[in-house]
């Protein structure tokens, strides 16, 4: 669904890439704003480090997870302006689209898992 958001995006903003590339590198054929990479990686990546972090009894691996989850936010936003292929707006879009799905996902994760503790014969998620 992210995809979805970000593809709406480009077709309601129609915002054209920098034009200032890093040398060497071919013009994207897609539109600006918003950042899929943004858009994309933090989802993915949130939900498998929300899920590492959940499992966890440590709150210092918790704690691990959300900086690793910062560090490669940091990672793509940064690559992606090294190499001129997006404005820092762009960066912004795409996190808040990305940390936005991310939140309904664990969200509806954890209400599925309430659910399940809830029902006469399970004892909860993997049972």
């Amino acid at each position: 669904l992210a995809a979805v958001v970000v593809g709406l995006g480009w077709l309601a903003w129609d915002r054209d890439r920098p034009d200032f590339l890093y040398p060497g590198l071919p013009p994207g054929s897609l539109r600006s704003f918003p950042s899929g990479h943004m858009g994309l990686a933090i989802p993915f990546y949130g939900l498998l480090l929300w899920l590492w972090a959940q499992r966890s009894g440590a709150a210092a691996e918790r704690l691990l997870a959300l900086l690793l989850l910062l560090l490669l936010m940091f990672m793509v936003g940064t690559a992606r302006l090294v190499l001129s292929a997006h404005w820092p707006s762009d960066m912004v879009g795409g996190t808040v689209i990305g940390a936005a799905w991310l939140v309904a996902v664990v969200l509806a994760l954890r209400r599925a898992e309430a659910q399940l503790a809830r029902e006469p014969g399970t004892t909860g998620p993997g049972s």
